[in-house]
């Protein structure tokens, strides 16, 4: 019989067992090439932002500086950051101990920063300086093709003292601080125009705690709101910067502006601006609760006199109309601001100061 052959297996092609792997490098081999690309793509825009913030007069210097992160972020170090603004009405600088900035490689457009602090703000030519400490702090900012587009701050159990020489004097304890800013959308979108949103929840105001008798009570404000025309962020002086937002018809919008400490809450909505004097004219709703509370503490402060803080719980009760705050009882009262003056409905409440003077 004849002899059969056994047909021998082939042998996998060398190509199919190495391309899995070759794929592989290929692909970390670009995504290096990519990561190195944009890191240097970043220390580039920094240097070009530093360098435009120095003309405008913020001074940014670090200690010193390294960039890192690889492979899938994009991570900015600083070491004893400082920050040195000019302005006409007064400088200062701000300085802290670390901050890490950090951007996915992906989405470079988001940065997010970690600070270590203390913060500590000192104005020059003043012996008292600002010093801010906390459990946690992050800030969060979204870049555009224009420019910023949201800025968002988170501080968690920060403490404000007030420091000169070796005196300490606390301002804020124990408070939970957000700040956001965005770029107005929809209906509301235009050059300058903001929307904003600030809280601040602290366990303790001692300067407030003093005024209203001193007794300590938490404090809770909130305020939510939309300012236009805010065209031009460069340094400038405070009166400077609201002269020429009043000259280019910026506005005010009050969505929410409230306070709450103890049982006497506050509550205001309506539109603000300045009249060409700089005086605020335009009008509010306020509605307050505890009126009877806060009218006992201005007398027991001796703020005002007693005869009118008698007065001032009477007469709001008699002006305004009853409603409620979270269900507690409340008085809503329309107030007026024209002409350098301020009325409650009908009944003038006072005159007005120019927040900017004659130029």
């Amino acid at each position: 019989m004849p002899t059969q052959t056994v047909p021998m297996p082939r042998r996998r092609s060398n190509l199919r067992i190495f391309m899995p792997t070759l794929a592989v490098l290929v692909l970390a081999i670009a995504w290096s090439g990519f990561w190195w690309f944009a890191a240097g793509q970043t220390d580039r825009a920094l240097a070009e932002f530093i360098a435009r913030e120095a003309e405008k007069g913020r001074v940014i210097t670090c200690a010193s500086q390294s960039t890192g992160g690889f492979p899938f972020r994009l991570e900015i170090r600083c070491q004893d950051p400082r920050v040195d603004v000019t302005r006409d009405d007064g400088s200062f600088s701000l300085t802290a101990r670390s901050l890490v900035a950090v951007a996915q490689a992906y989405q470079p457009s988001r940065l997010v920063a970690e600070v270590e602090g203390p913060l500590v703000f000192t104005p020059r030519d003043r012996p008292v300086s600002v010093e801010t400490t906390w459990k946690s702090a992050e800030a969060s900012l979204v870049l555009g093709l224009a420019g910023p587009q949201r800025v968002s701050a988170v501080i968690e159990g920060a403490d404000v003292t007030a420091v000169e020489g070796d005196q300490r004097r606390p301002l804020l304890g124990r408070a939970r601080i957000e700040a956001h800013a965005r770029l107005a959308e929809g209906a509301d979108a235009a050059p300058g125009n903001y929307d904003l949103v600030t809280l601040v929840d602290a366990g303790s105001v001692p300067d407030l705690d003093a005024a209203m008798g001193g007794d300590a009570a938490p404090v809770r404000i909130e305020f939510q709101g939309l300012v236009t025309r805010l065209l031009d962020l460069s340094p400038k002086s405070l009166r400077q910067r609201l002269r020429d937002w009043q000259q280019a018809g910026g506005t005010l919008r009050v969505v929410l502006a409230r306070i709450d400490r103890g049982p006497s809450t506050a509550k205001a909505v309506g539109d603000l601006a300045l009249d060409a004097e700089g005086r605020p004219t335009g009008a509010l709703t306020v509605t307050l609760s505890g009126v009877g509370e806060l009218s006992a503490a201005l007398k027991h402060s001796n703020l005002v006199p007693g005869n009118i803080a008698n007065l001032l719980g009477v007469g709001l009760a008699l002006l305004g109309k009853p409603t409620n705050i979270d269900g507690k009882p409340a008085v809503e009262v329309p107030l007026n601001l024209r002409d350098g003056r301020a009325a409650v409905g009908a009944f003038p409440a006072g005159k007005l100061p120019s927040l900017f003077g004659t130029p």
